[in-house]
């Protein structure tokens, strides 16, 4: 085959895949859709050798190609949002036991978290000690628990999920019950009878 001859071919090649190409695509999205786990699996599987250059290969395409990028998101989105219309209540039943692990998992974490830096970088009672995590709680100093409940009403109910996100602010610290109950009698923070 010569030179002419090659032209010639990347020429017709050229001209039938423009003539072709929403047929084409249409067949690739179709094969796609069909070998959708076969797909990701190769995909996983890559990712797994290789995951620092994967994400290296990723952010340097989204750096490159910012608008396609988005169009991307965009009709993933729209696609996710299809398919979560068709069943919402059916999704969120699959999905909730995953989720509500998590979520137990980060409230224990930034719990465990908040305990520690209030308890002088330990996680146990300033007063006594205690180190047992089921007894310990966040205590506020001036005993103004009632009035920072009615200013975050509405939010986050985890306390220590808010002072984290507050950047664990001052006038906090981890009480076991026993003190937090021996502190609030000896304040008159709780009136008896």
């Amino acid at each position: 085959m010569n030179e002419e001859q090659r032209e010639r071919k990347k020429q017709y090649s050229k001209e039938w895949y423009l003539a072709h190409r929403d047929e084409k695509k249409a067949k690739s999205r179709q094969w796609a859709s069909e070998h959708r786990e076969e797909k990701n699996k190769k995909r996983r599987e890559c990712y797994a050798k290789h995951p620092e250059e994967y994400r290296e290969y990723t952010r340097k395409w989204k750096r490159e190609h910012p608008e396609e990028h988005k169009a991307i998101q965009k009709r993933c989105y729209e696609n996710r949002k299809k398919e979560n219309e068709k069943k919402p209540a059916e999704w969120q039943e699959e999905n909730r036991k995953q989720t509500n692990k998590i979520r137990r998992e980060l409230n224990h974490k930034y719990r465990i978290e908040a305990l520690t830096h209030y308890g002088n970088g330990e996680l146990a009672c300033v007063r006594c000690g205690e180190n047992d995590i089921r007894c310990l709680s966040i205590d506020h100093i001036n005993g103004n628990g009632a009035e920072h409940r009615q200013k975050i009403k509405g939010r986050c109910t985890n306390m220590a999920r808010i002072l984290r996100k507050e950047g664990f602010p001052e006038g906090y610290q981890t009480l076991c019950m026993n003190c937090q109950w021996k502190k609030r009698y000896e304040n008159h923070e709780v009136s008896y009878g």
